[in-house]
């Protein structure tokens, strides 16, 4: 059976596992690529990794709350958890391809401008764990008792 416990455990190791895949990336591609020099060429790397970073960054957290906005309308707990994971892995998704991508075009310009945006990027990957407050503020109306979320026993 599946708990709100249960639940809980399964997204914080899905978290964990995301972030530190893009941190391995970083580490073996920061590894690989130590005696990379900047290439001359290199200034449109930059701004490609730059855009590309805010705009994941926008759209993470718009398709978060676009998706997972239907929960506050449904009344299965079941479902609302599952559209807060579906939301949680879109966001956690675009974040981690953000920071790939800015890490191969580090690894082709040796631009470390790219390199520390990937840096921030697993930051905010981090720092946007599946915590249980924001978690009832999501996915319960102002109507509803959400303070079923912080009970591990409750099974869905």
């Amino acid at each position: 059976m599946n708990t709100i416990g249960s639940y809980f455990k399964q997204l914080s190791i899905l978290h964990g596992a995301m972030c530190a895949g893009v941190a391995i990336v970083i580490g073996v591609m920061r590894y690989i690529g130590r005696e990379i020099v900047p290439a001359e060429d290199s200034q449109i790397y930059p701004i490609i990794g730059g855009v590309l970073a805010f705009l994941n960054l926008v759209l993470a957290r718009v398709l978060l709350f676009k998706t997972v906005a239907p929960a506050q309308q449904n009344p299965s707990l079941s479902q609302k958890l599952a559209l807060f994971r579906q939301g949680f892995i879109i966001q956690m998704a675009l974040l981690e391809g953000a920071a790939i991508i800015n890490m191969i075009l580090w690894f082709l310009a040796g631009n470390t401008f790219n390199l520390g945006i990937a840096l921030a990027l697993l930051f905010v990957m981090i720092y946007r764990r599946p915590a249980r407050t924001f978690v009832r503020d999501m996915i319960f109306n102002p109507n509803e008792d959400g303070r079923i979320i912080f009970n591990d026993d409750v099974e869905f």
